[in-house]
């Protein structure tokens, strides 16, 4: 592999990447502080037991839902920078 084709594939990763943080930050906080409990907290085996990855993400399959309704009880007792600052240190 030639380093202007490492470069292109570098540049279509990075840009991916960008894409994938903006629809991210597109989402409601609800579905953004969902997220991050969701990767911090669950511990289910994530082949058969959490449907999280590969369920649709329209927030209405059980996994999504389960975890936006706990996100939006901590959006209920705290702003969501707090709750994600708290979240990310635990």
């Amino acid at each position: 592999m030639n380093l202007q084709t490492k470069a292109d594939e570098l540049r279509n990763e990075l840009a991916e990447t960008e894409r994938l943080i903006d629809e991210f930050k597109a989402l409601p906080e609800e579905h953004r502080l969902a997220t991050l409990l969701h990767s911090k907290f669950c511990h289910w085996n994530h082949t058969d037991g959490c449907s999280w990855y590969y369920a649709e993400k329209d927030w209405t399959e059980y996994s999504h839902k389960m975890w936006a309704e706990k996100a939006a009880k901590v959006l209920a007792v705290s702003d969501y920078a707090a709750a994600e600052a708290i979240i990310e240190v635990l």
